[in-house]
């Protein structure tokens, strides 16, 4: 029971927020849960992340402080009203899981993203940078992207963090992403997953390249190796989440056992705005249903014939939390 306790709100990160806060982002503070389905337009404001279990919440927020660290899962949060940001916070952890199965990819040939109104939860699942100003520079299209930053190397920010960038401002952003501690958002790296707040339907296709393989996500030695915590990420070998989970062994796991290698995986369905869950030790205890159904998840198995199986694809992003 351990890891229902640890799989708090990641949901109502972006599930729904009230249609009240078109123009704002996430706030910073603590509610009460989401309804589902509102469009998000605008900026990310701050969310103070907690720890508990359920969904994250919302409620009136007031704005938005400093940039985040996502180390756990998610806590309540609740909407605020400005130009904000995402925001920051500690938590304990997810968990879930599934089945190991996916095929593994090599090259990418026609992948491109399909961004829908509001806010889309995409990757680079390509072994090529994607220059942010050069891909997403249409105001009439993009009011903002944002990439989680686990590390860096500027003395002036506090990692994690998030990037920013928006199109629409002159200096791309820079000013306010330094006035929040962030940094700006100039590519969009191999293996990386990034919000995108569309103001309309578009397509943009990805770089051309070889597919970034799971296993390099390893945390000893893959070349996308990934601390503890959480991570944004994408893949381009059509992993399904149980299969990426599976590539990051080292030693094979226990006979009939998901191997612990994550906490929990979510991803995000910007049309029907819900999270996707999944958990390893939950997949173990036979708890994974049941506690999607629970919390009004989406079982990656049913995403689009696009991700035929629940695997996921090169342009899609989603968040893992490491041990």
């Amino acid at each position: 029971m351990r890891t229902i306790y640890k799989v708090a709100a990641l949901s109502a990160l972006m599930l729904t927020v009230s249609s009240t806060v078109m123009a704002a982002g996430m706030g910073k503070g603590t509610g009460t849960g989401m309804t589902a389905g509102s469009t998000l337009t605008g900026t990310m404001g701050t969310t103070s992340m907690g720890t508990g279990p359920g969904n994250m919440g919302s409620g009136a927020g007031t704005g938005m402080t400093t940039a985040s660290t996502m180390t756990g899962n998610m806590g309540t949060t609740s909407m605020g009203t400005g130009p904000g940001y995402m925001g920051s916070g500690t938590g304990t952890g997810m968990t879930d899981a599934s089945a190991m199965t996916g095929t593994m990819g090599t090259t990418s040939t026609n992948v491109a993203f399909g961004f829908v109104s509001g806010w889309n939860l995409a990757g680079n699942g390509i072994e090529a940078p994607i220059e942010v100003a050069d891909t997403f520079n249409d105001t009439t299209k993009v009011a903002t992207v944002w990439k989680w930053v686990t590390s860096g190397s500027s003395a002036d920010i506090t990692y994690p963090t998030w990037a920013f960038y928006a199109p629409y401002q002159s200096d791309s952003g820079q000013a306010y992403a330094a006035s929040k501690g962030f940094a700006l958002l100039t590519t969009i790296n191999a293996g990386e997953g990034f919000w995108l707040n569309a103001k309309k339907p578009f397509s943009v296709p990805l770089p051309a390249g070889e597919a970034v393989q799971s296993n390099s996500f390893e945390a000893s030695a893959g070349s996308h190796a990934l601390p503890s915590g959480w991570n944004l990420i994408a893949i381009g070998d059509h992993q399904t989440p149980a299969g990426f989970n599976y590539q990051l062994s080292t030693t094979p796991p226990a006979a009939g056992m998901q191997p612990a290698n994550v906490t929990t995986i979510w991803g995000w369905n910007a049309t029907l705005s819900k999270w996707y869950f999944w958990s390893p030790s939950m997949v173990d205890d036979d708890t994974l249903a049941s506690y999607i159904e629970s919390k009004n998840y989406l079982d990656f198995a049913t995403m689009p014939t696009s991700q035929t199986g629940g695997s996921m694809t090169p342009s899609m992003g989603f968040w893992v939390d490491m041990p």
